[in-house]
């Protein structure tokens, strides 16, 4: 399934869903990526771009383009990516991310700012052929979060489990001393949220993402589809997100380019 600038997409969940969808793309089986993106024929790039949606007349239509909508995706004959590149409205990086293979697996995704600067990687290690952990780790090993997921025999995702950490604790707050009130920093990741997330699916697309944390507080994405190409492959859809009080409404392109 990222991360703009990571600590943006962090805040805003629905953000964050897509990125984990897109950065999630291989399972034990050395199944194309291609597949597990649900993209058909020998895909060469897919240019992805974010709008505010609205509706007239019935219809769906774009309105104004979202801050850090471009995500181009790089695609070699194989069907495994390349790189995945994260721009601006002005075309500009902002960062992007490269992989590392080991035997057709993905083995380490590393990513890097405009700069060249590696911001995070992510660390893979394959169960079955149907479960994947990895781990985010900052440049200097510290984990930042934890991911168990679940593929179904199509290799789509079926489901994650991802925990975020922290290595900041507090002190005992009994104590009457400002200075101990303030966080400490510990070398031992501690457990500050969890989250389940599941997909369903329709007609070979994804229909919906649901999103729990451990307090309960949930939220779904649902996907409508709008236009699709001669591969089958969609270019334009409406992302509905919704956390049971607020909705929002995004419109999403693709353009894809093929090897001939």
């Amino acid at each position: 399934m990222i991360f703009k600038a990571i600590k943006t997409i962090i805040k805003r969940k629905e953000l964050l869903v897509t990125l984990l969808c897109i950065l999630t793309l291989s399972c034990a089986n050395p199944t194309k990526d291609k597949d597990i993106l649900g993209l058909k024929g020998e895909v060469k790039e897919c240019h992805e771009t974010r709008y505010d949606a609205q509706k007239k007349d019935g219809k769906w239509t774009k309105s104004y383009i979202q801050q850090y909508a471009f995500e181009n995706f790089y695609m070699n004959i194989e069907g495994n990516y390349d790189s995945i590149k994260y721009k601006d409205q002005d075309n500009k990086i902002i960062m992007y991310l490269i992989p590392e293979r080991k035997d057709g697996r993905i083995d380490v995704e590393k990513i890097f700012d405009a700069d060249g600067q590696l911001m995070y990687s992510q660390k893979y290690q394959y169960y079955s052929d149907f479960e994947t952990y990895y781990e985010k780790l900052t440049p200097n090993g510290l984990k930042e979060m934890e991911f168990r997921v679940s593929y179904d025999i199509y290799h789509r995702i079926k489901s994650m489990k991802y925990k975020l950490f922290t290595y900041k604790q507090k002190v005992d707050s009994s104590i009457d001393d400002k200075k101990n009130k303030a966080l400490k920093s510990s070398q031992k990741p501690i457990d500050i949220s969890n989250y389940d997330v599941k997909y369903t699916y329709k007609d070979g697309h994804i229909e919906s993402i649901q999103t729990s944390l451990e307090d309960n507080i949930s939220y779904t994405i649902s996907y409508e589809y709008l236009e699709f190409d001669s591969y089958d492959n969609w270019i334009k859809r409406v992302e509905k997100y919704s956390d049971g009080y607020n909705k929002r409404y995004t419109y999403v392109t693709h353009e894809i380019s093929y090897y001939q």
